[in-house]
């Protein structure tokens, strides 16, 4: 599987627990499935977009780098439970800022 391949999967996988914790269905059925997806990436996008740079930076590296924790962390001069640390609140305010855009998009 290629790196742009692994990293879909993974955008997609995140986006599916994204979606079943905030209460919508993520169904890959019927005919406006592949618009669903393109508006929850182009919302990942804008969520990425505002979120810190060094949040940004480490879900980068950990997400779609596929990078290891030790990997990251001599990267960024730190501990791996550090980065697991930063990649946890990375993960955690990204969720709610894509769930905050997800919820205006509603209105």
């Amino acid at each position: 599987m290629s790196t742009s391949n692994r990293r879909v999967k993974g955008v997609s996988k995140w986006l599916q627990r994204t979606r079943k914790r905030s209460g919508s269905r993520f169904r890959r059925s019927g005919s406006g499935a592949a618009s669903r997806v393109r508006q929850s990436v182009a919302l990942l996008r804008r969520a990425l977009a505002l979120l810190p740079e060094d949040k940004r930076e480490v879900l980068v590296l950990s997400r779609f780098q596929n990078l290891r924790y030790e990997e990251i962390g001599r990267i960024l001069d730190c501990e791996p439970g550090t980065v697991k640390v930063r990649v946890y609140r990375a993960v955690r305010q990204l969720e709610q800022i894509y769930n905050e855009l997800a919820g205006e998009k509603a209105s």
